[in-house]
């Protein structure tokens, strides 16, 4: 006999870690502060546009987006910019890690590192 607790989603996540299945997966992201609406706004239409995005849920300060599977590499490469980008953890995505995208720099470098500016001087 299940409880309302253990058919509560979040708790579904806690006990269970996301997995990389058939079926797709739910990824659980600490979520970002925003400055402004448009700020909010611009963030989650990113988020929705994803390729084999699912549901996008917030509770409380956590984001939990579900995505579909297989995950292509376009859509990892997404979510780590996104992440980056608004100062989210990337440690709930390293599940997305795959033999083509391991040594993406986006795993280990912060976004300032890997942007080039017109404004800098590259001499």
């Amino acid at each position: 006999m299940s409880t309302k607790v253990e058919e509560d989603p979040v708790f579904a996540l806690r006990a269970n870690p996301p997995l990389n299945t058939a079926l797709g997966m739910v990824i659980e992201l600490e979520g970002p502060v925003f400055f402004g609406q448009q700020d909010e706004d611009q963030f989650f239409a990113w988020l929705c546009s994803l390729t084999k995005h699912g549901k996008v849920e917030g509770r409380g300060s956590k984001i939990y987006l579900s995505l579909r599977a297989p995950v292509e590499d376009d859509t990892v490469k997404q979510l780590l910019v996104l992440c980056l980008r608004w100062g989210i953890d990337i440690a709930p995505l390293t599940i997305l890690r795959a033999p083509s995208n391991r040594d993406w720099h986006l795993w280990s470098k912060p976004l300032s590192e890997l942007s080039v500016s017109p404004w800098k001087n590259h001499a």
